[in-house]
């Protein structure tokens, strides 16, 4: 099981990397609020027009997506603060790696 370490406000938590079915949910979600591309920054009119969907998203990826992935932390996910939880889904969101150089077809 691979895992990243991601400090909060209120502490450090190790996530497991998303994987397998989990995986694929956690992809599905970030795909419909990723901004740009690998090698561009976003600009704030892109952020704009992301911010309602992301609210949704984060939502979702909470609830469906985040106690799955949850190895240790300073609390559990029951009790784990919201800034927390916002902080985890950014900090995988900026550790997406998608784009041309994601993948290589071999024949």
């Amino acid at each position: 099981m691979k895992t990243i370490k991601i400090e909060t406000g209120n502490g450090t938590y190790e996530i497991r990397k998303p994987v397998g079915p989990i995986g694929a949910k956690h992809i599905a979600l970030l795909s419909q609020v990723v901004v740009s591309g690998p090698e561009e920054e976003p600009t704030p009119e892109m952020v704009r027009e992301v911010a309602p969907q992301l609210a949704q998203v984060f939502e979702t990826w909470s609830r469906e997506v985040l106690p799955q992935l949850i190895v240790s932390g300073p609390a559990t996910y029951e009790e784990m603060p919201a800034e927390d939880q916002y902080a985890v889904f950014l900090a995988l969101i900026s550790d997406l790696k998608v784009g041309k150089n994601y993948f290589r077809v071999v024949e």
